[in-house]
């Protein structure tokens, strides 16, 4: 397992164990597993058995059982996201299946654990970080059971992003695919982190608006790639985010929320918490004395 420290110091890591997931074996038929059952609510056992019965055919197409992806853990995730309907998870978790099919995202994730990547080695890294930066650590430095992530949208260039795009330099495609790297990057970990504390780990997400300028960040082209993107996350890594903090909101983001909030699902929204910087009370269920200042060393 690769522990490694951002250049820099600081609290920007990324070391977890993934050997509560790696190590992992597929249960038998009727049988829950094991990493998963402490973290099951009254009904919930019964539940998942349906739903692996009715996935039955699915999974046995899959060319390698992988322990994040056709586990209880997560099949949990989308259970609990249907409010417990194991039909209609059922149905979220097949569209699921076929989207990795369709996308070779099984094919990523063996590259991540085989190649042991860091987020420096994802496609594309320098050029989307430069535009779009983000921080992530992979636990929270005092919990040890959440992920937490950073997105710098006060400093993302989506007006450049728009033009690297026009001039060849990347595609949406890239870019939606840098994304599926860093959500199954993530969800590695808060799958290992959910089976080592017995209960199910989220990402903690800060959405850092300080320095927001409308000149850089108001894109309609940028808005319109927006739909697939947020598509992508809340349908297949469903029940990821804790809670999502959005830090000291310009005045003129209220324009940019109502183009975004329609994007969101119900559930999405109803984790976010509109703050500012100078109340710091919101920074202790991420573990943070203070909020980080972006700075291009501590970047993933």
């Amino acid at each position: 397992v690769a522990e490694v420290e951002v250049a820099g110091g600081g609290p920007y890591f990324y070391s977890t164990d993934l050997g509560a997931t790696l190590q992992a074996r597929r249960p038998e038929e009727g049988q829950i597993e094991g990493g998963c059952l402490r973290m099951l609510k009254l009904g919930e056992e019964a539940k998942l058995l349906r739903m692996r019965a009715l996935l039955a055919d699915d999974l046995a197409r899959v060319e390698e059982w992988l322990p994040d992806v056709h586990g209880d853990v997560r099949m949990l995730r989308f259970l609990r996201k249907c409010k417990g309907e194991e039909a209609v998870a059922v149905g979220w978790y097949r569209q699921m299946l076929e989207w990795r099919r369709r996308e070779g995202v099984d094919v990523i994730r063996q590259r991540l654990v085989q190649q042991q990547m860091t987020p420096h080695d994802f496609p594309f890294h320098a050029e989307l970080q430069a535009l779009m930066p983000v921080t992530v650590w992979s636990e929270s430095p005092r919990t040890h059971v959440d992920a937490i992530q950073v997105i710098y949208n006060g400093r993302w260039k989506t007006r450049g992003l728009v033009r690297a795009i026009r001039s060849g330099q990347l595609t949406e495609q890239d870019f939606l695919r840098y994304w599926v790297f860093i959500n199954e990057w993530l969800s590695l970990r808060i799958d290992s982190l959910s089976r080592q504390h017995g209960r199910i780990a989220g990402i903690k997400l800060v959405c850092d608006m300080r320095d927001a300028d409308p000149l850089k960040q108001f894109s309609k082209t940028f808005f319109t790639m927006m739909g697939p993107w947020a598509a992508m996350s809340q349908d297949n890594y469903p029940m990821t985010s804790c809670n999502i903090y959005f830090v000291d909101a310009p005045k003129f983001f209220g324009v940019v929320w109502a183009l975004i909030a329609p994007m969101l699902n119900e559930d999405t929204r109803s984790k976010i918490t509109f703050t500012d910087s100078r109340d710091t009370s919101w920074l202790s269920d991420l573990g943070l004395d203070t909020l980080p200042d972006y700075a291009s060393d501590h970047s993933i």
